[in-house]
C-alpha cells in the first residue's frame, strides 16, 4: 500500500506596515525584519493581518539573524549573521543590499516602524537579536480573487 503524501500547507506571513507591502507590491521584492525565526520559508501566502484575506503568494527566504544597537542620538547601527557565520556589520551595506528595498529610506526609519508594530515604546526595551527575511512577490491576487479568500 501506498503511503500517503502529506501535503505541505503554506504558511501566511502578515505586513501590517503600508510602506513595506506597497514596496512589495509595487516592485515585486521587500527585505522585512521580524522578532522571532520562521519554523519554516519557502511558499507562503500573505495578508495584511488576521482578519484581511490573502493578498499574495510569495517566497519567503532566510537571510540571516540581524543584530540591531542603538547609538545614541536617536541612530542605529545593524549587522548581519549569514547562516553560513559570514558577517557584515556596516551601514553602507544595509542601506544598499537592504534598506533600500525595505520600503523605507533609512535603517532609522525602518527600526522606528520595526519598535512600532512590536510595542517597543524606548530603545532601552529593544531586543538586539532579529530576523531578516527577503520576501519575492510570485502572483498578486485580482480583487475578486480576494473576496473568496
Amino acid at each position: 500500500m501506498k503511503k500517503k503524501e502529506r501535503s505541505v500547507r503554506a504558511m501566511v506571513i502578515y505586513f501590517k506596515d503600508e510602506k513595506a507591502l506597497n514596496h512589495l507590491l509595487k516592485h515585486g521584492v521587500v527585505y522585512t525584519i521580524r522578532k522571532h525565526k520562521r519554523k519554516r520559508t519557502g511558499k507562503d501566502w500573505l495578508a495584511k493581518d488576521r482578519k484581511s484575506g490573502k493578498i499574495a503568494n510569495v517566497i519567503v527566504e532566510y537571510v540571516g539573524k540581524l543584530e540591531i544597537v542603538y547609538l545614541g542620538d536617536n541612530k542605529w547601527r545593524g549587522g548581519i549573521v549569514f547562516p553560513n557565520g559570514k558577517k557584515y556589520v556596516y551601514d553602507d551595506y544595509l542601506d544598499e543590499k537592504y534598506v533600500q528595498h525595505s520600503g523605507f529610506k533609512t535603517l532609522n526609519a525602518w527600526i522606528r516602524a520595526l519598535m512600532r508594530l512590536n510595542g517597543i515604546r524606548t530603545w532601552r526595551k529593544m531586543t538586539i537579536d532579529w530576523h531578516l527575511y527577503k520576501v519575492t512577490l510570485v502572483k498578486k491576487l485580482e480583487e475578486r480573487d480576494r473576496r473568496g479568500s
